[in-house]
């Protein structure tokens, strides 16, 4: 489903405009987005928890020249699904 589908459905059983609904959906992306960078959790009950993990500078060899390479470390973002949402029992 894409961002325009959702866009319209919320619309439609909310009543409100396309326009409105698309205001709402950037500030809720927004919201997640600056939490996660300031490396706080996002819990959305029912669905799941957003949080960034920190990985750990590496060296591994390049698959090609065989060279030993440094990854540094970096930040990155995990989506762990609520248990009903795993559950798959239709909509």
């Amino acid at each position: 489903m894409t961002t325009k589908e959702i866009i319209s459905v919320i619309a439609k059983e909310r009543g409100i405009s396309k326009t409105q609904t698309q205001m709402i959906l950037k500030t809720l992306f927004s919201l997640i987005s600056c939490s996660l960078q300031k490396g706080e959790r996002v819990s959305l009950p029912n669905f799941g928890v957003f949080y960034t993990t920190t990985t750990q500078e590496r060296k591994i060899i390049h698959p090609r020249t065989r060279k030993i390479i440094q990854v540094p470390a970096k930040r990155k973002v995990v989506f762990k699904p609520a248990k009903g949402l795993m559950k798959m029992d239709g909509c």
